[in-house]
């Protein structure tokens, strides 16, 4: 990431500093999509398009059924050694709440 936005720069180009980090950032993003199965309102987003490939992996993950979920929090924290990774992984069960139907994870 220093690498790009030092090349940015060196182009002419203003660059923002982002507070935080940026893997809480993207974690916090993933489990965000994650969180409503299947990711669904970001498929429906797309309007017909074809997902990139580079979300295949993260489209596995979120149409995980409900009942692996605890597994594969376990194998992240345990097995792997990422308890960050664990924690933000989807944990509940999806359901209907809130405004406009939005998908909550309990």
């Amino acid at each position: 990431m220093s690498e790009a936005a030092a090349a940015l720069e060196a182009a002419g180009h203003e660059v923002v500093a982002l507070p935080g980090e940026f893997y809480e950032a993207a974690l916090l993003y993933v489990s965000l999509l994650a969180a409503e199965g299947g990711l669904q309102g970001f498929i429906d987003g797309l309007e017909g398009e074809e997902l990139l490939p580079m979300y295949s992996f993260l489209l596995r993950i979120a149409s995980l059924p409900a009942l692996l979920r605890p597994a594969l929090r376990w194998a992240l924290r345990h097995l792997l050694g990422q308890p960050r990774m664990a924690s933000r992984s989807p944990g509940g069960r999806a359901r209907r709440g809130g405004p406009r139907g939005a998908m909550c994870l309990r």
